[in-house]
Order: C-alpha cells, then sequence, then structure tokens
C-alpha cells in the first residue's frame, strides 16, 4: 500500500474540511476525533518541501520548454518514427 499522497496546505485543508462535514467531526467525542485524525493522515498530508505556487511555476516552466522544442522527444526519434509507417 502506498503511503499518504503529498499535497499543497490548501489542498489538504480542502479536503479535510470536506471530510470533516460529510462525517460530523464536530459532533464526535475525543476518542473518534483521534481515530479520524488517524486515519485522514494514512490518505494525505501536507508537503511542506514544495510550495503550491513554487510547483506550478517550475511546472509550467518545464511545459513551456517543451512546447518551444516539440513534444519534448529527439527529433531524430520522430523522423525514424515515419519510415515505419506505410
Amino acid at each position: 500500500m502506498e503511503g499518504p499522497r503529498k499535497v499543497s496546505k490548501e489542498q489538504y485543508d480542502e479536503f479535510r474540511s470536506k471530510m470533516e462535514e460529510k462525517y460530523g467531526y464536530d459532533d464526535m467525542s475525543d476518542e473518534e476525533k483521534k481515530d479520524f485524525d488517524e486515519k485522514i493522515d494514512q490518505v494525505a498530508v501536507v508537503d511542506d518541501k514544495t510550495d503550491k505556487t513554487d510547483q506550478t511555476d517550475a511546472d509550467d516552466g518545464d511545459e513551456r520548454e517543451q512546447r518551444e522544442r516539440g513534444d519534448g522527444h529527439p527529433h531524430s526519434l520522430d523522423n525514424d518514427d515515419d519510415e515505419y509507417i506505410r
């Protein structure tokens, strides 16, 4: 089984809020809240290493570079593919 998914703080807060509302977190006993918290942490955790905006900017740059160069594959391979299509 995979570990918890690392998400931004905003994504985690949104997910947790929806789950708390869905399962009635405010009406749970302390023991139920502890169990709920443990289960949420098995599904998703905040990734402190990357900031959402930094990651988005980096991804945009990579995509932009690939578009500028084409699809990101070496052109010699593209030419080879044409030989096999008949």
